[in-house]
C-alpha cells in the first residue's frame, strides 16, 4: 500500500509528495537514507510537489498525531535540511517546520526544529487540526508548556504526552476537548493546580497525571467524569482531603493518589466504587480510621493504605474482601487485635501491617493463607506465642515478626518448603531451640534472631548457604564451636554472633567468605589466637572480637585490611608488640585494644591514621 510523505512550511503554501515510499515506521531510520535526495531541489527525482488545496485536501484526512521516541530518533538528522528547504527565506514567524507523515490513517508529527510543543498559528491548519482524533507524543524530549490552543483539538479522543520535561499548568481550554476518552500527561514536570475544566471531560476513561509537581486540592468536578476506569494522581503535591466525590465515579478499577500530602479521613462514599480493584492511598497524610464501607469493595485485589496516620483497629470487615491479593497497611497508628477474620483472605500473597500499635496474639486463622508469600508484623506490641498453625504457609519468602512481644518457641517447620528468604524475629522473648528445618533451608537471604533467648548447640543448627548475605543471631543463650562452614556462605557479608556461650577457636575457614564486611563475634568465650586469614576479608570494615579469651600477636596481616573502619579486639589476652601495620588503616574511625597484654611502645605510625576519631589504648 502507497504510503506518502507531507513536508510542510507554516505558510501551508507548498509540500512533497514522496510515493516511493512503502515502509513502516520501524524502517524510517534506514529510508532517512533517501531525505538529502528528496530535499536537494524543490523538485527532486521521483517526487511531485503540490500546494493549497492538494495539501488542505490531506489535512483533511488526518485523524491522529503521534509522535513516538522511535520516529523522532529516526527523523531528527533531517528535520534541518527540510526546514532550510521549504521555509521561506523570511519566514513571518519562527514557528518550527512540522513534518507529517501518514501511514493509514494515522500521522506522525515531527517538531524539525526544537523539542517543544509550539501549536500552529495559521487558521486553515487550526481549522483541519479540529478533525484530528489522536495526538500521542510519548518518550520524546518535549518542554516549554501544553498551549493554551490545545484547547482547538475538539475531536481529540486520545491526547498522550507522558514522559517528557512539560513544565507549567494544565491550560483550563483542556476542558473543551469533550470528546477525549484518554488523557495522559504523566512524568512530566508539570505544575499548579489541576484545572476545575477537567470536570468538562465526561466522555474520560483514562486520567493519569502522576509523577509530576502538581499541588493544591483534588477538584471537586473530578465527581463528574462518571465514565471513569483509572484515575492516576499519585507522586504529586497534591493536598487537601479526599472528597466525598471520589465516590461518584462508580466505574472507577483503579485509584492510584498515593505519594501526595493529602490529609483527613479516607471518606465513606469510597464504598461506592465497588468495581474498584486498585486502591493505592499510601504515603499520604490522612487521618482517622480506616471506614467501615470498606467492606463493600469485595472486588479489590490490592489495597494500600500504608505510611498515614490511620488509627483505630482494623475492621473485623475485612474479611469480606476474599479477592485480596495485597493488603498493606504499615506505617500508620492503628491498635487493637489482628481480627480473626483475616484468615478468610486466602488469595492473600502480601499482608503487611507492620510499625503499629497492634496487640494481642497473631490469630491461629493466619494458618488459611495458603497462598502467602510475605508476613511482616513487626514494630508492634503483638503478643503470645508464634501459633503452630504458621507451618501450613509453605509459600512464605518473607516472615517478619521483629519488635514484637512474642514468647514460646519459633515454629520448627518454618522453613520445610525450602523457600523462606528473610526471615526475622528480632526484638522479642523467644525460646527454645533454632528450627531444625533452618538447617537445610538454602533459599535463605538474611536471618535476624537477635535479642531473644534462644538456645542450643550452634555446631549443629546452621548449615550452608549459598544466598545467605546477612545473619545476627546475637543476645542469646547460644553455645558450641563456630563451624567452618561459615566459610562456605559466598555471599555472606555480615556475621554477627556476639553475646552468646560460643567457644571454641576462630576457624581459619572464614577467609573463603570472601564478601564479609562485618564480623562481631564479641562477648563470647572464644581461644586461640586471631586467624592471620582474616587478613584476606579485603572487604571487612567492621571487625569485633572483644571480651573473649584470646591470645598471642596480633596478626600482621590484619594490616591488609584496608577498608577497615573499626577495630575492637579489646578484654582479651592478647600480647606481643601493636604492629606497625595499622598505619595501612586509611578509613579507620575507631580502635580499641584495651584490657589486653601489649608490650613495648605505641606506634608512632597511629599519629598517621588521620580518620581516627575514637582511640582506646588502656
Amino acid at each position: 500500500m502507497q504510503r506518502p510523505w507531507w513536508p510542510f512550511s507554516d505558510s501551508l503554501a507548498y509540500g512533497y509528495y514522496y510515493p516511493g515510499f512503502d515502509g513502516s515506521l520501524a524502517e524510517l531510520d534506514d529510508q532517512g537514507a533517501l531525505y538529502p535526495d528528496v530535499i536537494e531541489s524543490c523538485s527532486p527525482p521521483g517526487c511531485r510537489s503540490f500546494c493549497g488545496a492538494q495539501m488542505e485536501d490531506r489535512l483533511s484526512q488526518i485523524d491522529a498525531i503521534l509522535l513516538s521516541k522511535e520516529t523522532t530518533t529516526a527523523l531528527m538528522k533531517t528535520t534541518n535540511g527540510l526546514r532550510n528547504s521549504l521555509l521561506p527565506k523570511e519566514p513571518k514567524s519562527a514557528i518550527p517546520l512540522l513534518l507529517i507523515i501518514a501511514q493509514h490513517r494515522s500521522i506522525v508529527v515531527v517538531n524539525a526544529n526544537a523539542p517543544y510543543i509550539n501549536m500552529w498559528s495559521h487558521p486553515t491548519f487550526h481549522r483541519k487540526l479540529k478533525e484530528f482524533n489522536h495526538f500521542v507524543s510519548y518518550e520524546n524530549k518535549l518542554s516549554g508548556p501544553i498551549p493554551h490552543e490545545i484547547g482547538l483539538l475538539r475531536s481529540l479522543n486520545d491526547l498522550e504526552l507522558s514522559t517528557n520535561n512539560l513544565s507549567g499548568p494544565i491550560p483550563p481550554s483542556i476542558g473543551n476537548l469533550r470528546n477525549l476518552t484518554t488523557l495522559y500527561l504523566f512524568e512530566n514536570k508539570l505544575s499548579g493546580s489541576i484545572p476545575q475544566e477537567v470536570g468538562f471531560l465526561r466522555s474520560l476513561n483514562d486520567l493519569a497525571l502522576y509523577t509530576n509537581n502538581l499541588s493544591g486540592p483534588i477538584p471537586p468536578s473530578i465527581g463528574n467524569l462518571r465514565n471513569l476506569t483509572t484515575l492516576y494522581l499519585y507522586e504529586n503535591k497534591l493536598f487537601g482531603p479526599i472528597l466525598h466525590e471520589i465516590g461518584l465515579l462508580r466505574s472507577l478499577n483503579d485509584l492510584e493518589l498515593s505519594t501526595n500530602n493529602l490529609s483527613g479521613p479516607i471518606p465513606p462514599s469510597i464504598g461506592n466504587l465497588r468495581n474498584l480493584t486498585t486502591l493505592y492511598l499510601y504515603e499520604n497524610k490522612l487521618s482517622g480510621p480506616i471506614p467501615h464501607e470498606i467492606r463493600l469493595l469485595r472486588s479489590l485485589n490490592d489495597l494500600e493504605l500504608s505510611k498515614n496516620n490511620l488509627s483505630g483497629p482494623i475492621p473485623h470487615s475485612i474479611g469480606n474482601l476474599r479477592n485480596l491479593t495485597t493488603l498493606c497497611l504499615d506505617e500508620n497508628e492503628l491498635s487493637g487485635y489482628i481480627p480473626h477474620e483475616i484468615g478468610l483472605l486466602r488469595s492473600l500473597n502480601d499482608l503487611d501491617l507492620s510499625f503499629n500499635n497492634l496487640s494481642g496474639a497473631i490469630p491461629s486463622s493466619i494458618g488459611n493463607l495458603r497462598n502467602l508469600a510475605r508476613l511482616v508484623f513487626m514494630y508492634n506490641k503483638i503478643n503470645g506465642s508464634i501459633p503452630p498453625e504458621m507451618r501450613h504457609l509453605t509459600h512464605l519468602k518473607s516472615l517478619q515478626l521483629a519488635e514484637n512481644n512474642l514468647t514460646g518457641q519459633l515454629p520448627q517447620e518454618i522453613c520445610l518448603s525450602g523457600v523462606l528468604e528473610n526471615f526475622t524475629a528480632d526484638g522479642n522473648s523467644l525460646t527454645g531451640s533454632i528450627p531444625k528445618s533452618l538447617r537445610n533451608c538454602t533459599s535463605l537471604f538474611r536471618v535476624r534472631l537477635e535479642r531473644n533467648q534462644l538456645a542450643g548447640n550452634i555446631t549443629e543448627d546452621f548449615g550452608i548457604y549459598p544466598n545467605l548475605r546477612y545473619i545476627d543471631l546475637s543476645y542469646n543463650n547460644l553455645y558450641g564451636e563456630l563451624s567452618h562452614k561459615w566459610g562456605q556462605c559466598k555471599s555472606l557479608t555480615s556475621l554477627k554472633i556476639s553475646n552468646n556461650n560460643i567457644s571454641g577457636m576462630i576457624p581459619h575457614q572464614l577467609r573463603e567468605a570472601t564478601k564479609l564486611e562485618q564480623l562481631d563475634l564479641s562477648s563470647n568465650h572464644l581461644v586461640g589466637e586471631i586467624p592471620k586469614e582474616l587478613g584476606m576479608l579485603k572487604s571487612l570494615f567492621n571487625l569485633v572480637l572483644g571480651n573473649n579469651k584470646l591470645s598471642g600477636n596480633i596478626p600482621l596481616e590484619l594490616g591488609n585490611l584496608s577498608n577497615l573502619a573499626h577495630l575492637d579486639l579489646a578484654s582479651n589476652h592478647l600480647s606481643g608488640p601493636i604492629p606497625q601495620q595499622v598505619r595501612n588503616f586509611g578509613k579507620l574511625l575507631s580502635l580499641n585494644l584495651s584490657k589486653n597484654k601489649f608490650g613495648g611502645s605505641i606506634p608512632v605510625e597511629i599519629g598517621n591514621v588521620i580518620t581516627l576519631e575514637n582511640l582506646d589504648l588502656c
